[in-house]
């Protein structure tokens, strides 16, 4: 086998181990003090599906969930942590699907400060309304979930956990995603 060819597998052999390691390309780029000046020459996101790029970083904050969490994107969001502006307001689109039947849905927003979760304002807490979804939610599904809050200018500047869940009739946590954000 040539040398060219052995380098260009072991390019991809690492490239996959890396993905493996850091669960999604946009945690592998993120990790650039890891990779140093190659991590782009790595992975080049030109060549690879849109679908599997992830634009807003997250982590799913429930195990005892009753769906599963496949996107979550922040408009205008594509750094970790997110930049919230004062004034403004912040539109969120999680996509889901659940496992079980759900009558009806509403929204719970967390800014987690020190450990301590401080209520967010979400101007429709009913999740069934105004947010792309129509309740009942059937299993097996694919959903999206949009909803708006006004970062107010109340909010101190600092980073903070956004944590927003879905919570059904029972009061049980359909799904749970902590965003990084930095309210500036």
């Amino acid at each position: 086998m040539g040398t060219v060819v052995r380098c260009v597998l072991v390019i991809i052999g690492v490239t996959l181990w890396l993905m493996f390691a850091f669960n999604s390309v946009d945690s592998l780029m993120s990790r650039r003090r890891v990779l140093g000046r190659w991590g782009p020459i790595i992975i080049d996101r030109r060549y690879m599906d849109q679908e599997d790029v992830q634009k807003t970083p997250y982590t799913n904050c429930g195990d005892d969930v009753l769906g599963e969490v496949s996107k979550v994107e922040v408009e205008g969001c594509n750094d970790d942590p997110c930049q919230l502006v004062h004034g403004k307001s912040a539109t969120v689109n999680i996509e889901f699907k659940s496992n079980v039947k759900i009558n009806s849905l509403h929204a719970v927003v967390y800014g987690i400060v020190a450990g301590i979760p401080v209520r967010f304002h979400v101007p429709q807490e009913d999740a069934c309304h105004d947010s792309g979804l129509v309740c009942p939610i059937k299993p097996h599904q694919k959903y999206n979930y949009n909803a708006t809050i006004p970062i107010r200018n109340s909010y101190p500047r600092i980073e903070v956990q956004v944590k927003w869940e879905l919570v059904n009739e029972d009061n049980k946590i359909l799904l749970c995603v902590l965003i990084p954000a930095k309210i500036v």
